[in-house]
């Protein structure tokens, strides 16, 4: 009775450690859940369009991320095989698109009369590049693939070694996926996540289905719109009170279902659409902050990596260095090199992310600092490892967790600062739409009672810096082990 006594709890403990470890495999399965439905979705949108035989390949291709999800959640033996071609295949997948889209490049430039009258010098092409009817949604589709199933097989492997352990030991918890659950068990992951995913889905579906091309105001807008309030809901009680008259055709509605809802934002003073320039505004803000904070890490990391392992001059003159960019306002940094190189989308991410710099390369400073003393810096060095092998092996991958929850937090700052690039009128130029730009645009109405043209592109900067403020919240809280409570 005693040894029954003690082993219940023990049989248990391993039940509950069994159903844990799979937590990260049904994760994975989760993604191919979403992968399935995205493909899903996409051949209804081509049946929509006639297109028939897209429809019918991406419904066939949907059944692969299907039986990938149902094999790993039911732990099937041929698995993982099908899973690494099935990603193999989409990183061929992947490297096509991008090939395709540098043969569209050369066509385009080989067609092109003006550079072929240059002689097809290299000043002549780059002259003419930016002109050039250029196809970056196959780029950017080729380099989506490309990131998705590379990362998806990483995971495989993850998953695979995992399972190799879990053999040898039944209550193995790995380090990645007790972070995983705590991090999808934090609400401030979950809200700021299905924010922060749902303005990806919004950035990159918006210029596939609905097109921007940026025409001249009369052929882009209905000036007979101009500065029409929102439909649907507003519109009906603004109709109710007598602020409005029905203008539209056959009878007045006399109830809400009969109102018509075609432009829920409203339009503004020229007569273009506010909801389809918002959701295009955040495609372009949040490219321009997931660029600049890219250009801010790869460049700050560098450099307080480099200082703050080889210490002495090298330390003090890049330290000096990013002190005197500290000493200027971020943003009017920012303008001051927009002025230089002149306004534009370009010129503002180049900003933006100069401008950022000096925050990662002190954080990555005080990590290489506090790890280049450390037993397995010390051990590595002893083995004969480079200098480089070293950061790049060692302090490195440790100094992760900061700069990852530092980026995350940069990115809401990087649309701020982008919005208001755009509301000075250094940012994107008119007529293509972005966030800071329609906010500077309201302000001539503002005050006349027009509040929608203002009122939500102001709720879209707010929901984009929310989401990505709450997701960096969640990464601290996951990843500092002050923060954790465990």
């Amino acid at each position: 009775m005693v040894q029954v006594a003690a082993s219940a709890p023990g049989v248990a403990d391993l039940t509950s450690a069994r159903l844990a470890s799979s937590y990260t495999a049904r994760v994975y399965a989760a993604v191919m859940i979403v992968l399935t439905l995205f493909i899903v979705l996409a051949g209804f949108y081509q049946s929509v369009r006639g297109i028939y035989i897209d429809t019918l390949a991406a419904w066939g291709i949907a059944v692969f991320p299907a039986v990938l999800a149902w094999g790993i959640w039911t732990n099937k033996p041929w698995r993982y095989r099908l899973s690494a071609a099935v990603h193999l295949a989409g990183v061929l997948l992947g490297i096509y698109q991008i090939v395709r889209w540098i043969a569209h490049v050369v066509a385009l430039i080989l067609a092109d009369p003006t550079i072929a009258e240059a002689g097809g010098t290299w000043d002549a092409i780059r002259a003419k590049l930016p002109s050039l009817p250029v196809d970056t949604l196959l780029l950017a589709d080729g380099i989506l693939l490309l990131l998705i199933n590379v990362g998806l097989l990483f995971a495989l492997r993850y998953l695979r070694q995992e399972e190799a352990e879990r053999c040898i030991d039944p209550t193995y918890h790995s380090g990645t996926e007790l972070l995983l659950r705590r991090f999808l068990t934090n609400n401030s992951a979950r809200v700021g996540g299905s924010v922060v995913v749902l303005l990806l889905l919004i950035t990159y579906l918006m210029p596939r289905v609905s097109p921007y091309y940026g025409r001249i105001v009369l052929q882009d807008g209905d000036l007979s719109s101009r500065l029409r309030p929102p439909d649907c809901l507003i519109g009906w009680l603004r109709l109710q009170q007598g602020v409005d008259r029905w203008q539209g055709e056959g009878p007045q509605p006399t109830s809400l279902s009969e109102f018509p809802c075609e432009h829920p934002f409203g339009f503004d003073k020229n007569g273009r659409d506010v909801m389809r320039r918002v959701l295009h505004g955040i495609s372009v803000s949040l490219g321009i902050s997931i660029i600049a904070v890219g250009i801010s890490v790869l460049a700050g990391v560098s450099i307080g990596l480099t200082a703050g392992y080889l210490g002495g001059w090298v330390d003090s003159l890049l330290m000096r260095l990013m002190d005197i960019m500290l000493a200027f306002p971020a943003l009017l940094l920012a303008i001051a090199i927009v002025a230089m190189r002149g306004p534009g989308l370009e010129n503002a991410m180049i900003a933006i992310g100069i401008t950022g710099v000096p925050a990662y390369a002190r954080l990555a400073r005080s990590m290489s600092i506090a790890l280049r003393e450390q037993e397995f810096v010390t051990a590595a060095r002893g083995l004969g490892a480079t200098e480089r092998r070293i950061l790049s092996q060692h302090i490195l991958p440790n100094s992760l967790a900061p700069l990852i929850v530092q980026a995350t937090l940069g990115l809401g700052s990087a649309v701020i600062q982008a919005a208001a690039l755009g509301f000075l009128g250094l940012g994107q130029q008119p007529p293509f739409p972005e966030l800071g730009k329609m906010l500077a645009e309201s302000r001539e109405v503002m005050t006349s009672g027009q509040w929608w043209v203002m009122l939500f592109p102001g709720i879209a900067v707010m929901m984009i810096v929310l989401g990505f403020n709450l997701l960096g919240d969640a990464l601290r809280d996951t990843l500092d082990p002050k923060l954790r409570g465990t």
